[in-house]
């Protein structure tokens, strides 16, 4: 039977649903935060402060007190997929915004959505305009220290993950799995990132990450659409008597052979992905492929037709690992023929004038450069095992993010010092939601009972967030956020504390 529940009584519920949630995960938050551990029926513990993890959890037999729960779990998941960290942050600016709006006597005027999407683009341009991007000369030093934040201070860790950052370059891939000994292992390998995934869920078949995931694989590169069936599964039955996979790597590919491919139980065996990329960027970057896989490129233009190219035309991997959004491929040793197009890149970006194309050529020269690198995270149990793996993999998607969009100071100052400089244009409510996280860090520092006005400039706040109290730059003290972090949890806040003043009835089964 469905129960109706309205206005105050629904809001209630949906707010002791978010309030008792971000409690639990708020413990977790920050250098000084606690472990939250976490049982499951059959199960050893899991011991973690990834408040993501707490988050998805928690669930309350009240339904809508547990609708008010999935709104958190939702957003810090968001938050989480994005950017890889911040979503403690994302659950306390959720609830003490709504905490604040819901103070006001006019919560469910339009007016106020309106105001909090305003805001929400001020809060963004300042967050931009502080940042700086991390570059060579300071390369290290600022990966180890965003590294260390998002690891909790735990410097082996921070350690470990700025020597596979090093590794890897920029647009190099960072795999963190549970290893098999004691000693945590970086293993750097040849390999290739396409930002393009499986074109079909059938090719799914590691359930664990949602991947395809195979090896020993051969690699079929078509700058030509796949329209012809007869020798492309030529080619593939070939493959499969050979005992080898297929990776097909297409322009483009009909719907009716590609419903084929991915509707005959081949998942074990072959996958589908398209070229990444626009015009003729698009078209390098398959010989690219083509020079790390030793292969060729299926193109009528070269002379390579679909009906005389043969099984000794395609390259060949170690491993291939397709995501819904990327794929990794693990071969051998770079060719000569790799070695000769990085040489050519390397000309071209000095000669080239031309911005977008200049931008095209240095993101290929990353990945041509940076191969694959794996953590494999050791441990004394599995218990440990879990709650480490959860800290490297916080760290390098926080260094990821920090990379791609430059750092701001961090132990939530960034909000802190938006609120009072945009103080006469920031809504009320927004001001004191933006500062929670700052606060929350105090208190987990032990520091209570301060006057929050009395704290206006860096410098006080690192006597208290930081052991070095002779430093005067939150950068060079170690304490900094990704700046896409901050952008996502203010956004991702905003976006539901919207839905949340939007909703007036709510419908759930009676108990």
């Amino acid at each position: 039977m469905i129960q109706i529940t309205k206005g105050q009584e629904a809001r209630e519920l949906l707010m002791q649903g978010i309030g008792d949630i971000v409690s639990a995960v708020s413990s977790t938050f920050g250098p000084h935060g606690k472990n939250v551990m976490i049982q499951q029926s059959g199960m050893q513990p899991h011991i973690t402060k990834d408040g993501v993890t707490v988050a998805k959890h928690i669930w309350f037999s009240n339904p809508i007190k547990d609708m008010g729960a999935s709104l958190i779990r939702e957003v810090t998941q968001k938050t989480a997929d994005e950017v890889g960290d911040g979503t403690t942050s994302t659950a306390i600016i959720t609830h003490k915004l709504l905490e604040e709006i819901y103070k006001e006597p006019t919560y469910s005027d339009r007016k106020i959505i309106n105001n909090l999407k305003k805001a929400e683009t001020i809060i963004i341009e300042e967050i931009k305009k502080a940042s700086f991007k991390i570059e060579k000369n300071n390369r290290k030093d600022l990966i180890f220290k965003v590294a260390n934040i998002s690891a909790n201070g735990n410097e082996e860790i921070a350690s470990n993950v700025t020597e596979a950052y090093m590794k890897s370059g920029d647009q190099g891939y960072i795999n963190v799995k549970e290893g098999k000994e004691i000693e945590t292992k970086i293993i750097h390998e040849p390999g290739y990132i396409i930002k393009s995934g499986y074109e079909s869920n059938a090719f799914v078949n590691n359930y664990t990450n949602l991947s395809c995931t195979f090896e020993d694989a051969k690699v079929l590169i078509s700058a030509d659409p796949i329209k012809d069936l007869r020798y492309i599964t030529e080619i593939v039955q070939e493959c499969f008597q050979q005992g080898k996979k297929v990776l097909i790597i297409c322009d483009e590919i009909e719907p009716g052979i590609l419903s084929i491919f991915s509707s005959q139980g081949n998942n074990e065996h072959l996958c589908v992905i398209l070229a990444y990329g626009y015009g003729d960027n698009r078209f390098e970057t398959l010989y690219d492929i083509a020079a790390i896989t030793n292969g060729k490129v299926l193109r009528e233009k070269d002379g390579r037709r679909f009906d005389n190219f043969t099984f000794e035309d395609l390259g060949e991997v170690q491993k291939v690992i397709s995501y819904k959004d990327r794929t990794v491929l693990i071969g051998k040793e770079n060719s000569s023929e790799t070695d000769d197009r990085i040489r050519i890149l390397e000309t071209e970006i000095e000669t080239m004038t031309n911005d977008l194309r200049k931008d095209q050529a240095r993101e290929r020269l990353a990945i041509l450069t940076g191969g694959v690198v794996t953590i494999e995270v050791g441990a004394n149990t599995k218990i440990e095992m879990k709650e480490k793996k959860d800290l490297y993999d916080d760290s390098v998607l926080a260094v990821k993010a920090a990379l791609q969009e430059g750092i701001v100071p961090g132990g939530g100052f960034m909000l802190r010092h938006i609120a009072y400089k945009k103080i006469d244009e920031l809504p009320g409510y927004l001001h004191n939601a933006i500062i929670e996280p700052f606060f929350h860090l105090l208190d987990s520092t032990g520091v209570n009972g301060i006057n929050k006005d009395w704290i206006s400039n860096p410098k006080a706040v690192l006597d208290i967030l930081s052991d070095d109290y002779y430093k005067n730059d939150f950068i060079e003290a170690g304490i900094c956020d990704p700046a896409s972090v901050v952008i996502s949890s203010v956004k991702n806040a905003i976006s539901i504390a919207v839905t949340v003043l939007s909703t007036e009835n709510i419908l759930s089964l009676e108990q």
